[in-house]
């Protein structure tokens, strides 16, 4: 048979300087027996080191995975019974997303007293509803629109796998210190067209379908999005208004729109409005007049005319160079 070629270690991911085969013949380091990692029963596997929060459905434990040797977040029930079976759901809604703004799943299982409990990434950073209280002014807001944006994309792929995360608020998203940004507590996650019980979720971000129980629907989720959307612009005042880009209060507008039709069908379709703002494209939800049409077209151009003035002084000046160089004409 032939030997079959070999991939690059790109495709692995990382690069590998070493030959993990060994010599020819020899064994391979994890067959070796002396060598070999000990068994750690499933029940020893697990450490709580600290609590991290406590909620009505879980509590939440820093933990030491010996089996691997780091740092994990355990979520384990509170009680037993519809709270148990509202964790374990949980963990296999969550586990089913595999997007970088989503909180990955590691492993599950059982307790001692026959409670559930799953194993997440440790999400090193603060909530952003911490960062947003620290922000006083529209610009210290504004940076934060990025982390806003990762989480409407976060969602966005909840949304095309069907899922409805259904508590989004600024609490539940974590902005870590080397910019990343995960969407958390996905408790009262339900599938698209999923029946749901009147006033589940926090009133301060539910939609008000969500709110009367209507079935899971992303667009319940868009109105959250809205809402976290303009607790970053701030409250407007009497005395000045709305502070902020108009264009950002009009994606806000469609998002919070009453009629669940007039709002975008998902979080993915206010994500291409929100990144349009950000690369200084036209906002689909924001009416232009004119006179913003001009100005943007100014900014768009003002790089590529301020070349062009420069090239033209440029030209000019050597022209006259060129000219008062030339030798003078001969006169009869």
């Amino acid at each position: 048979m032939p030997d079959l070629p070999k991939l690059p270690t790109e495709v692995l991911g990382d690069r590998f300087d070493t030959d993990l085969s060994g010599p020819s013949g020899s064994q391979a380091p994890w067959d070796d027996p002396h060598q070999a990692a000990p068994v750690i029963p499933d029940a020893e596997r697990y450490t709580r080191e600290g609590l991290i929060g406590r909620g009505g459905m879980g509590i939440v434990y820093l933990a030491r995975d010996h089996r691997l040797d780091r740092a994990v977040a355990l979520k384990e029930a509170a009680h037993a019974g519809a709270t148990a079976s509202r964790l374990s759901r949980e963990a296999t809604l969550t586990a089913g997303l595999d997007h970088p703004g989503i909180v990955t799943v590691h492993d599950s299982g059982t307790t001692p007293d026959g409670r559930p409990f799953y194993t997440m990434r440790l999400v090193r950073g603060r909530p952003l509803s911490t960062l947003l209280a620290e922000r006083t002014t529209m610009a210290e807001r504004l940076a934060l629109l990025r982390h806003y944006l990762d989480t409407c994309n976060a969602v966005a792929y909840a949304h095309a796998h069907g899922l409805v995360h259904r508590d989004l608020k600024p609490a539940n998203v974590m902005v870590g210190g080397f910019g990343e940004t995960q969407v958390v507590d996905w408790g009262l996650a339900a599938r698209v067209g999923e029946p749901t019980s009147p006033g589940v979720g926090t009133p301060a971000y539910m939609s008000p379908e969500q709110a009367g129980g209507a079935p899971a629907d992303p667009r319940a989720d868009v109105w959250s999005l809205g809402t976290m959307l303009t607790e970053l612009l701030g409250q407007p005042t009497p005395s000045l208004g709305r502070e902020g880009p108009p264009e950002l209060w009009a994606i806000a507008d469609r998002a919070l729109a009453p009629d669940p039709a007039d709002r975008y069908v998902d979080a993915g379709a206010l994500a291409k409005d929100v990144a349009a703002w950000i690369d200084g494209r036209q906002v689909g939800a924001h009416q232009y007049t004119t006179w913003e049409l001009l100005v943007r077209l100014v900014r768009a151009w003002r790089a590529p005319l301020a070349v062009g003035a420069v090239a033209t002084v440029v030209l000019v000046g050597l022209a006259g160079v060129s000219t008062s160089a030339s030798p003078s004409s001969a006169t009869a």
